[in-house]
């Protein structure tokens, strides 16, 4: 159990303790704690979860290794994937309402 002396007080801790319990890491209880203070807690657990079904045989250096990369790597899909749609994007013919989208993701890239 990581750090017998703390006691999570909100939401955030609770989180980053259960990562550090779970996980066997508990000297990366701070690194959890800004990880449950930046994403939603069910994108943590479930992260979690992934990493948990792993078998031990299949784990090259830790867990928390694993559920690290694994964070950084989703982070990166998710800066790189969504594109604003502008606000003046024309209608399509037939047409009579511009589509309930805030973000499109082009399947080619585009050629101007």
């Amino acid at each position: 159990m990581p750090h017998p002396q703390f006691h999570p007080q909100n939401r955030e801790e609770y989180i980053a303790h259960e990562l550090a319990e779970r996980l066997g890491d508990p000297q990366g209880l701070p690194y959890y704690l800004s990880l449950a203070r930046k994403y939603p807690a069910t994108h943590l657990l479930q992260i979690l979860a992934e990493v948990m079904e792993v078998p031990d045989a299949q784990i090259r250096k830790s867990r928390g290794a694993l559920f690290n990369w694994l964070i950084r790597r989703q982070a990166e899909a998710r800066t790189a994937a969504p594109t604003e749609v502008p606000a003046n994007l024309p209608l399509a013919p037939g047409e009579d309402a511009p589509p309930d989208i805030t973000t499109y993701w082009p399947e080619e890239p585009v050629d101007d």
